[in-house]
């Protein structure tokens, strides 16, 4: 508590709080305490062992998902997952996606700044998210189901893309069921949902077009994450491969921003105490991810409710 009467001095000797606090050591502090041991003589020993073999497995499958010839490995890679499966009845730990395709840091760091580069959902994740634990097969609620086939409508450029229920011959349809995920690792830095919780989803930034052409940053709360089957065309080379039909998306509300420019020296944005209305662009490739946003309620002088927003460092950790 004494540190709270130096906050002010700290700040201006280190900078903001978030660069130097130790949360992160605290969470991994509770990735170690988690980590099962005996609990009888050589606690030590135990404890090591297990450590370092889930260290050395996750070396190893970064390194086995670089080359183009990862397929040939689905078998160990499996071995590797088969406790967690074991151990977790209520998910399906989806080991296989997107092993088929080699994974790109330097492409998947430009996927959130680069707006020109085309980004569906469906491509390459980092090592660190996979495997994917996923929930059972549940349907999409209506109208974030309308909001998931407008999207693919756009991602694709094509209009006939249409709904189960709205089946034109000939043309691909979009089923809505969904394979909700509690959270996913993308490299380093943990996303979550808040439907199912009692807290809230993270904070998140993601550039946008505007109607004038012009890029802006808007700044929402995930909903939840989850994965979808879509294949847009059967015959198209490009399609071929049966893990290229899983996208990976994070439902998104997207905060209303304001006019007030006053913070904006201080790097803070002041926004709404409300969400724009739901549609194709809540729908968010996880690549489109651009930063973590750290949000604290504010009321003004006029007694408005708003919402105060910085963004966090990003992390990438590979």
């Amino acid at each position: 508590m004494h540190l709270h009467l130096h906050l002010c001095q700290t700040m201006i000797d280190f900078g903001p709080i978030y660069g130097y606090w130790l949360f992160s050591f605290e969470r991994y502090n509770s990735a170690l305490k988690n980590i099962k041991t005996n609990q009888r003589n050589g606690f030590e020993s135990t404890f090591m062992r297990q450590f370092i073999e889930e260290s050395w497995k996750r070396d190893f499958v970064c390194q086995l998902l670089k080359p183009m010839d990862a397929l040939a490995c689905f078998e160990i890679f499996d071995k590797f997952t088969t406790n967690n499966n074991n151990n977790n009845n209520n998910t399906n730990t989806n080991t296989n996606t997107y092993l088929s395709h080699s994974f790109s840091i330097s492409e998947y760091l430009e996927a959130s700044q680069n707006l020109s580069m085309t980004i569906r959902g469906n491509e390459p994740l980092p090592p660190s998210a996979l495997p994917l634990k996923t929930r059972p097969l549940s349907f999409m609620p209506k109208h974030e189901y309308d909001c998931l086939v407008g999207y693919y409508q756009a991602a694709y450029k094509n209009p006939q893309i249409s709904d189960c229920k709205d089946v034109i011959d000939d043309s691909p349809f979009v089923n809505d069921w969904i394979e909700m995920v509690k959270s996913v690792d993308l490299l380093g830095q943990s996303y979550k949902g808040c439907i199912g919780t009692n807290d809230h989803g993270s904070y998140i930034q993601a550039y946008f077009t505007e109607r004038t052409g012009s890029e802006h940053a808007y700044i929402g709360e995930i909903q939840y994450l989850f994965v979808h089957n879509f294949r847009p065309t059967v015959s198209s080379l490009t399609y071929r491969n049966p893990h290229s039909s899983q996208h990976v998306f994070a439902f998104v509300k997207w905060f209303k921003s304001t006019s007030d420019k006053t913070r904006e020296l201080e790097g803070v944005e002041l926004l709404q105490d409300e969400f724009y209305k739901q549609d194709f662009q809540s729908i968010l490739p996880v690549h489109r991810i651009l930063l973590t946003v750290a949000i604290v309620d504010y009321k003004t002088t006029k007694n408005v409710n708003k919402k105060l927003a910085i963004p966090l460092p990003k992390k990438i950790y590979y």
